[in-house]
Parts: C-alpha cells; sequence; structure tokens
C-alpha cells in the first residue's frame, strides 16, 4: 500500500489491524526457532504491537521498523517505557532497553542495520503488502538477512472479494513462490480465524534461509 495510506490509518486512528492480545501461533511455535537467549528478532511493520513485548520478555533483543512515526511514539508511551532518541544517517531510531524500533521505509533498511538478527517475526507485514511489493519484500528480507537467519510467517487467507483489503490473503502456494528458491520451508500449523468481522484462516510457516 502507498505510505501516505498507513500515516494516515495512524494518524486518524484507523488501525484496526492492531491486536490488543499475543498472538497465538506466536506463543505457540516461537520456541521451535531454537534461538539463544538475547539473540535480536527484526519486527518490520511493526506498528505498536504488543507482540514486541511477548518477544522481549521470552529473552530477546527487538529490532522494529514502522514508518509511523506516532506509531513508534505510542509503543513506548502505551508501554510505560522512556524514550531515548538517536539517529543514524537517515532513519531516525527510538530505543529503551531490549526495543529499538528504526522509524522509515522498510526498504532503507541495509544489511548493516540488521547485521546481528537472527530472526524475523512477521505477522503483519506480508499481509499488508499487494502483490507487486510482497515480491520486493521477499527480494529486499533476502538481500539484508545471512544464511540461516529464520522467519515466523503468520500469514492470513480469506475468501475472495469478502473483505477490503488490507490485510491481504497469502495462499501457500505464494509463501513457496516469494521464500521457496532460497529458504527451507515448514509449514507450522493453519487456524480458523475472525478477519474484519468476517471467517478465514490464519497460518504459521518456519522459514530459515539457506
Amino acid at each position: 500500500m502507498e505510505r501516505d495510506f498507513w500515516l494516515s490509518s495512524w494518524n486518524e486512528n484507523q488501525i484496526g489491524f492492531h491486536q490488543g492480545n499475543y498472538n497465538r501461533l506466536l506463543r505457540k511455535y516461537w520456541d521451535s526457532l531454537d534461538l539463544q537467549q538475547g539473540s535480536e528478532v527484526l519486527v518490520p511493520l511493526c506498528g505498536k504491537s504488543k507482540d514486541m513485548l511477548w518477544l522481549a520478555q521470552a529473552g530477546h533483543r527487538v529490532l522494529g521498523n514502522e514508518l509511523s512515526e506516532l506509531a513508534v511514539e505510542s509503543f513506548f508511551s502505551e508501554n510505560d517505557m522512556e524514550e531515548a532518541n538517536a539517529l543514524n544517517s537517515t532513519l531516525g531510531i527510538r530505543q529503551f532497553g531490549a526495543f529499538k524500533i528504526v522509524i522509515g521505509d522498510f526498504f532503507d533498511l541495509s544489511a548493516d542495520d540488521a547485521n546481528n538478527v537472527a530472526a524475523v517475526y512477521d505477522r503483519a507485514s506480508l499481509v499488508a503488502l499487494p502483490p507487486d511489493v510482497r515480491k520486493k519484500y521477499a527480494s529486499h528480507l533476502r538481500s539484508i538477512l545471512t544464511s540461516g537467519c529464520q522467519v515466523l510467517l503468520i500469514s492470513l487467507e480469506y475468501e475472495k472479494g469478502s473483505i477490503e483489503p488490507p490485510p491481504f490473503t497469502v495462499l501457500p502456494d505464494e509463501v513457496d513462490e516469494l521464500f521457496g528458491k532460497w529458504c527451507n520451508i515448514k509449514h507450522l500449523e493453519t487456524l480458523p480465524a475472525i478477519i474484519k468481522g468476517k471467517e478465514g484462516f490464519e497460518s504459521a510457516y518456519r522459514i530459515e534461509l539457506k
């Protein structure tokens, strides 16, 4: 989607995509990645996701990325964390404790920014993007991550035309098309889900870069 769409969504508080609870598939399958304590987890398009709190409680450093500065400020203020501000070349950074959130376009993240990333948690990134941008997203992940890095991907599926995206439906065949040539993919589980008031499905995949 366009930058202005997401910025307007946050500015107008049109954030139905924000979940108030920890994601059930994150809680069930995160340990299957078998990461070391203290390892860094990248959360693209993170918004003010409470899942970042869960990851920190699980012993990880969290590297978030979010286009909207308002969303980032909301994450820290709503969770009673004072912000420590710093800047790098072109991206703003807010950090406190285990959390560092880079404010800016995901496609501006570099391999240097992700140098210490051991895993990626994607619940609301891939499904937020239209098909042509999903290909660009997967390609950019490949360019900034190193071999052995893992991804816990949460995707959504629903009957075509039943809701107005975003989120977009992402089918298993597309997951394989986007990641299969350069990653090992394991489908973990698919569960019924309510998406914008309609019946659909939520799926979890563990993906490892070759």
